[in-house]
């Protein structure tokens, strides 16, 4: 758990730098696949990681953008890139969302997050880089791996840089089968 929070903090902290590499901007899409987690406890830790990310991002000054995207068999965007301009209302936003049980859908997940999120009807900016920061806890259980790499390709093709967190004890098969494949 310790190595997972020094790669988490070590990741973030490699985020911040990119963004100040690129004007200080950066869109970031968090998915979090709360069919991998077990309790509201849980769930509010994974939240609690996001607030860290959001407490150091320059929202108020428009460099950072970000959304929220709740993966299960019903998965929905709780909020977009352009819905909230200050870190305030980005932090309240995380405080009321809500936990909801049921089984994974990552595949859907990427799709949307690909197609509505990261679209510039919601926010996205051609001048900022993309980051998708996929949070999974307990067990992730993946039925259709197949359908998610082919999700995740279409993601990166289009400049989407994917970052997946154990922020719990999270399968790491499905962690590797995913986000480690050689390259092509």
């Amino acid at each position: 758990m310790y190595v997972c929070i020094l790669i988490c903090n070590t990741i973030l902290s490699a985020l911040f730098l990119i963004g100040i590499n690129n004007n200080g901007k950066s869109d970031v899409v968090f998915l979090v696949d709360s069919a991998s987690i077990s309790n509201k406890k849980e769930f509010r830790k994974t939240l609690a990681f996001i607030k860290d990310y959001v407490s150091g991002a320059n929202i108020d000054h428009g460099d950072v953008r970000v959304g929220l995207i709740i993966s299960n068999q019903k998965n929905y965007v709780r909020f977009y890139l352009n819905q909230f301009s200050t870190k305030h209302e980005v932090l309240d936003a995380l405080e009321v969302t809500s936990y909801k049980q049921g089984r994974s859908n990552l595949a859907e997940s990427l799709k949307i997050m690909r197609n509505q999120v990261f679209s510039e009807r919601f926010g996205d900016r051609a001048d900022a880089p993309n980051f998708a920061l996929l949070l999974l806890n307990n067990q992730s259980h993946s039925t259709n791996s197949d359908v998610i790499d082919v999700e995740f390709d279409l993601a990166q093709k289009e400049g989407i840089h994917i970052f997946a967190f154990d922020i719990g004890e999270s399968n790491l098969k499905c962690l590797k089968d995913v986000f480690l494949k050689p390259s092509e």
